[in-house]
């Protein structure tokens, strides 16, 4: 496969994995390498800060949307 070609690939595969749950959100941190958390440490916190806001309150699930960074 050529780059572009698995490129395609795999944003499809990950497009189909995030289908399986309604409620679910695909992030991509354009700017990173494997290490996000290291690259886009806000990005990690922001997603990690959504999910508590979640459980703790569900509607905000619905209401706020994490920007892509």
């Amino acid at each position: 496969m050529v780059p572009n070609a698995f490129e395609k690939a795999w944003q499809q595969g990950q497009d189909r994995l995030v289908r399986l749950e309604p409620d679910a959100r695909h992030v991509v941190a354009e700017k990173s390498d494997h290490y996000v958390q290291i690259s886009q440490p806000q990005l990690v916190v922001d997603a990690i800060r959504a999910v508590v806001d979640a459980v703790r309150d569900p509607s905000s699930w619905q209401t706020r949307a994490l920007a892509p960074n």
